[in-house]
């Protein structure tokens, strides 16, 4: 077991942990409205599309493509 003061230092950051519940609670959410929408939805898909969505919506939003007038 590692001691909490040879964590790595995004471990001890709010931000990292804050991020971390919110891309969880994003998927869940989202595999939520796929399965109201009554679409049927397996186990298998259900992972795929909890555990994609996070991901997904990270990459929307760290990079602005470079538009040239």
């Amino acid at each position: 077991m590692t001691a909490p003061h040879q964590l790595p230092i995004h471990l001890k950051s709010w931000f990292f942990w804050i991020n971390t519940v919110l891309m969880a609670l994003t998927g869940g959410f989202l595999a939520y409205l796929y399965n109201i929408s009554g679409t049927s939805l397996t186990a298998v898909l259900a992972v795929n599309v909890g555990a994609s969505a996070p991901f997904i919506l990270g990459n929307f939003t760290k990079d602005q493509p470079d538009i040239k007038e």
